[in-house]
Formats: C-alpha cells, structure tokens, sequence
C-alpha cells in the first residue's frame, strides 16, 4: 500500500471510519454451494454506505495480465483457462489516497475469466485495505472445529481435496499450478506448500461452483 497527496492521514483517517462503521461482513451461502464465502455483491452492499457517508471512492488504475493458461478443473475434468491478474486500486476522498495493489486469479470455461479475475481482485482489496472479519467463531461447533484448527495443514489439504471431489489428476494440477511445480506426491509437500495448495483448491473450488451456476 502507498499514499499519495499532500495529506494521506487524511484519507487513512476516514477508512478508518468505514471500517469501524461496516464492522464485519457475514459469510453467506448460496444454492447448490455448500460451504459460505463472501461473494462481490454482498461485500460491495455491505460497504457502500460507510464509502459515501465518509466521501470516499475506489476504483481501479491499473491491470495486468500475469498469467492465461489452459487448465482442467472439476470432477469432470472440464477444460478451461486459468487467468491471473495484477491490479491496483486506488482509495480517495479526492484530496488525499492510498492505493493498493493485488493478485487475483479465476477459472472460466467460456470468456468470463478476466472480468472474474477483476471481481476477485475487487473483493481481495477491499476486505484487505479495510481489514473485514469475515465473521466470528462458530460456537455451534463445539469440538468439532477444534479438531479441524488441530489438524496438520497435510491433513487439511487431504480433506479438501476430498470435499472437493476433484480427480486425483486434476487435484494434483491445481496445486502444482499454484507452486509452480508439477506435485508427483501430495503428501512429499512441506507444511508452507500445503497452505497455498489448500488456497488453490478452495479457489478451483469456488470457480468450479461459479461456473456451474453461470450454466444454469
């Protein structure tokens, strides 16, 4: 992050004042998708109040291409593109800024990838440059989420893997994807590796979900 403008306190002051005024955004579900995430909409809705009250905007400035590539995800191997973006917003109140820059990715069948990406990109630099909690402990969970917080990042992986119902190819090439490498064994990565291949998969299978109910 980097500030611009005679003042920057300034802008700092009053996302100070939008974080406090949204507090947290709730993790949500939607039909057909089993876990909950927080999606654009609902992010966007949750924050656009406190942005005009307090004068500011964001929009973007800039966008790069890092990365298109053809990809198999899903059960069924579905061939799609894997694109991934640089983009860097900008936070105003039209005398002071701060920008801030992201990496996003997406996976789309179709021609969707991009403007995907961008949504990821937008989610990621608000819910970062305002620190949102995405919502508290579950106190239903009892036990239960205590074991999962107990479990090795190799056996979380192993279970996302699982719950993500991804063909043992597929699964495999979405983490070498994400480690730059191919994975000839999961359970040979380190506890660092398994942590980004878990970010992967959840990903995959969040586009995966998006895609099937973009078909519907």
């Amino acid at each position: 992050m980097t500030t611009d403008g005679p003042s920057a306190s300034g802008i700092v002051a009053k996302l100070t004042e939008v974080k406090a005024a949204v507090g947290s955004v709730a993790k949500t579900t939607t039909s057909g998708v089993s876990y909950k995430y927080v999606s654009v909409d609902s992010l966007v809705t949750a924050v656009s109040q406190a942005l005009i009250d307090h004068g500011v905007i964001i929009h973007s400035t800039s966008a790069e291409m890092i990365a298109s590539e053809q990809v198999t995800y899903g059960g069924k191997g579905t061939l799609g593109f894997r694109t991934t973006l640089a983009v860097e917003y900008e936070w105003t109140d039209g005398e002071s800024s701060i920008t801030s820059q992201v990496i996003a990715e997406a996976i789309d069948s179709g021609d969707k990838g991009t403007a995907k990406a961008m949504s990821v990109a937008y989610r990621i630099a608000i819910l970062q440059t305002l620190t949102l909690p995405t919502g508290d402990r579950d106190p239903d969970a009892g036990e239960e989420h205590e074991d999962k917080e107990e479990r090795t990042p190799l056996q979380r992986l192993v279970n996302a893997l699982a719950e993500s119902q991804f063909s043992p190819h597929v699964g495999r090439e979405i983490i070498g994807a994400a480690l730059g490498r191919i994975v000839p064994k999961v359970s040979e990565l380190n506890d660092e590796d398994c942590e980004k291949a878990i970010v992967a998969v959840e990903q995959a299978v969040a586009d995966r979900d998006q895609l099937e109910r973009d078909g519907q």
